[in-house]
């Protein structure tokens, strides 16, 4: 996809990696561009996940901000790498799940779930943080009769659909057959 977007990237060679004076600097724009949007968009992202949790624009514009403005953490972003995107797709993860527990449906919960699973894809070491908040879901319908339904309705939407896109759908179909 990205050499759809920018052909000089084809050019790019596994000795790129080992050294990367080698190859020309040309081929990694549009993947840092890339990397800055996705800056922005967890910028923009976790100002709206705060704004929806405490109604507070001013709370919202620090959140935002503090994500925008930390230049030590953004240090990187001319690297090719997944982090930016987890870094994007965990915000979206917060949103999705303030959005689910303020607001009334039977879906919600489908998109933490799913919004949970692109996040494992990209940073496998978020597998755990999710068994942690499907144990901590567990945990608070156990210990809070009156929404014990509604949380465990909503912990069941979000296991199904994160075990669906984990152990089915995309790995079932880049899985090797026979494997």
């Amino acid at each position: 996809m990205i050499m759809a977007v920018d052909p000089a990237f084809s050019r790019f060679m596994p000795d790129c990696v080992e050294e990367p004076r080698s190859c020309d600097d040309r081929i990694y724009r549009a993947p840092q561009l890339a990397n800055a949007v996705l800056i922005g968009l967890a910028g923009l992202t976790l100002f709206a996940a705060t704004w929806l949790l405490t109604g507070s624009p001013l709370a919202a514009t620090v959140a935002g901000g503090y994500l925008l403005l930390n230049l030590q953490m953004h240090k990187g972003w001319y690297y090719i790498a997944s982090d930016h995107l987890a870094l994007w797709l965990l915000t979206l993860v917060m949103l999705a799940t303030v959005w689910a527990a303020r607001s009334k449906g039977g879906g919600r919960w489908l998109v933490v779930g799913g919004t949970l699973a692109a996040l494992t894809l990209v940073k496998a070491v978020f597998l755990y943080f999710t068994m942690l908040s499907l144990v901590a879901a567990a945990v608070v319908a156990l210990a809070r009769p009156q929404t014990r339904r509604l949380v465990s309705s909503a912990g069941l939407a979000v296991f199904v659909v994160y075990s669906l896109m984990i152990g089915g759908g995309w790995p079932a179909t880049t899985c090797p057959r026979g494997v």
